[in-house]
Parts: structure tokens; C-alpha cells; sequence
């Protein structure tokens, strides 16, 4: 992860459901820095709605990943869309740094 003013580039590798890695080239983009402290906490639930479709949002846990580029402390947010349920972790200070949706994987890598 290449920091630079307020923008950070994230580079994101894809794993299989056995965690071996894939053979798809990596996912790079820049993003804003995100806030040390989440605007959510444990237990927090919301719901989006847009265009029909209504996404609900739920902060499930605090948990310790280890991850290619360190250890991060993130929060576990689970999104339900029409009965499937996805998963993103975020670290403070840092952003997304994980999401499982369906049998994807990815996670960041610098």
C-alpha cells in the first residue's frame, strides 16, 4: 500500500475458496484515506436502498486478520442483497481491506 497525501493506492489479489491464490492479475486503484476512528461500532445495522433494490448492512464483530501486507484489528460488516450474504472487513486508518462475496475472496495485498 503506497501512501501519498490523502491517497492510497490498494493493490488486491483474488483467492480461491481453498485459499490458494487464482491466476487473475491483481486489482489496483487509489482511494482516499479513510478516518482512524469508524463512523460504526459493533451491533450497528443499516439498510440502502437504490434503483429497487434494498441492501442491508450489519457490523457482525471486531476480529484480527492476517493479511499479504500486516495484521489488522477490522470490523466484519455483512451485507444481505435478496437472501445472499457478503462479507467486508475494514480497518481504521486504512479502508477495506477484505471482502468475500459469493465464492470470491480478495484481499489486499499492498
Amino acid at each position: 500500500m503506497n501512501k501519498g497525501n490523502n491517497l492510497i493506492l490498494k493493490k488486491w489479489i483474488n483467492k480461491h475458496d481453498d485459499n490458494e491464490l487464482n491466476d487473475n492479475p491483481p486489482i489496483m486503484y487509489k482511494t482516499s484515506r479513510v478516518s482512524n476512528t469508524p463512523p460504526f461500532s459493533v451491533g450497528d445495522a443499516w439498510t440502502v436502498a437504490a434503483e429497487g433494490i434494498t441492501c442491508k448492512y450489519k457490523v457482525m464483530a471486531v476480529e484480527d486478520l492476517v493479511l499479504p501486507i500486516g495484521e489488522y484489528r477490522c470490523f466484519r460488516i455483512r451485507e444481505e442483497l435478496n437472501g445472499i450474504k457478503n462479507y467486508y472487513w475494514f480497518a481504521p486508518n486504512v479502508g477495506l481491506v477484505k471482502c468475500s462475496i459469493g465464492r470470491v475472496t480478495a484481499v489486499l495485498e499492498e
